[in-house]
C-alpha cells in the first residue's frame, strides 16, 4: 500500500459578496456609524445608504492585509467586515498605520456598546441565521471514498475534492429553508421513474404548505436543483410530484446514499453546508 497521502489542492481566491444576514449583523453592530475613531458619521443618510464595507483582511490578493491563510468564506465573514465612512476607508488603506491588529482593535471599540445594547437573544438568531449560509467544505472527502470502496489515487482524491466543494458552492446560492427542504426531500423521496415524493406527503414531513413548497421550489429549480411538476400520467399520481433534476441528480444520490450509511442526517450535509462530513 502506498504511503502517498492526498493533498488539498489550494483554494482560488475570489471575492464572495457577503451574505443578506452577515450584513444585517455588520450594520446592527454599527450603530449606523462609521468605526473609525471619533468620526460618528452616520452610514444611511436621507434614506440612502453612503457607507463603505471595509474588509480587514481584503478579499483579493491586490488588496490591503490579505491574508493567504483565510479561506474566502473567512474573508466574507462578520469578523472580517465592519462600516466606514468612504475618507477613513480610504485612510484604512495605509497598512503600514493600520495592520491587521490595529483595524481588529478599531471594530472592537466600535462595536462594543452596541453588542452590549441589543436584545442577545436578536443577535444569536442573526448569526446562526449567519453561520447556515457559510459552506465548511471537505478536505479530503476520505471518508466518503471509504465508505463507497474508491481507493482513489492522490489526483483523483484532489478532483474528489474540487468536485464536493464546487457543488457545495450550488447549495450555498439558496437558502437555508430551501436546502433543509431538499434535504428531506432526498431523505424520503422515492426512486420510480424519476427521483421525488409527491407534494402533500412532503408537506407532511416538513410540516410546510404546500404553497410554500411551490416557492422553494421554484428557487431550487432556478439552480437546477430540483423542481414540481404535475402529470398524472407519467408520475401516476392526482397532484404535484417534487422531483430532484437530473442535473444534479448523481451528487444527491450520492449524499443521501453516504449519510444514511454512516448515520448522519442529511440536513447536516445539505441542508447546514457540512461537507466535511465527508472527511
Amino acid at each position: 500500500m502506498s504511503d502517498r497521502k492526498a493533498t488539498v489542492p489550494d483554494e482560488v481566491v475570489k471575492r464572495l459578496d457577503p451574505t443578506k444576514d452577515t450584513l444585517a449583523t455588520v450594520y446592527l453592530y454599527s450603530g449606523n456609524q462609521c468605526a473609525f475613531p471619533d468620526c460618528g458619521t452616520a452610514m444611511f443618510q436621507d434614506g440612502q445608504y453612503v457607507g463603505e464595507l471595509c474588509h480587514i483582511e481584503a478579499a483579493m490578493t491586490d488588496g490591503e492585509r490579505f491574508n493567504p491563510n483565510s479561506t474566502n468564506e473567512e474573508r466574507r465573514h462578520e469578523s472580517n467586515l465592519m462600516l466606514m465612512c468612504g475618507i477613513h476607508h480610504r485612510i484604512s488603506d495605509n497598512v503600514e498605520k493600520y495592520p491587521v491588529e490595529r483595524m481588529r482593535e478599531l471594530k472592537s471599540d466600535h462595536e462594543r456598546p452596541f453588542r452590549m445594547g441589543f436584545n442577545n437573544m436578536l443577535l444569536e438568531e442573526i448569526l446562526d441565521r449567519s453561520a447556515a449560509d457559510i459552506l465548511v467544505p471537505a478536505k479530503t472527502t476520505a471518508a466518503l471514498c471509504d465508505f463507497f470502496l474508491l481507493g482513489l489515487n492522490v489526483e483523483e482524491a484532489q478532483d474528489s475534492v474540487r468536485y464536493w466543494r464546487e457543488f457545495g458552492e450550488v447549495l450555498a446560492g439558496v437558502t437555508k429553508n430551501a436546502r433543509m427542504l431538499l434535504a428531506v426531500a432526498i431523505k424520503y423521496a422515492h426512486r420510480n421513474r424519476d427521483w421525488g415524493l409527491t407534494v402533500p406527503e412532503l408537506s407532511r414531513r416538513t410540516q410546510e404548505s404546500e404553497a410554500r413548497i411551490g416557492e422553494l421550489a421554484v428557487e431550487l429549480e432556478q439552480s437546477g436543483i430540483a423542481h414540481t411538476a404535475f402529470d398524472p400520467e407519467w408520475y401516476e399520481h392526482s397532484v404535484s410530484v417534487f422531483v430532484i433534476s437530473s442535473k444534479f441528480d448523481e451528487q444527491l444520490r450520492t449524499l443521501v446514499d453516504y449519510a444514511v450509511g454512516v448515520a448522519i442526517d442529511p440536513t447536516e450535509i445539505v441542508g447546514k453546508l457540512r461537507f466535511d462530513l465527508l472527511d
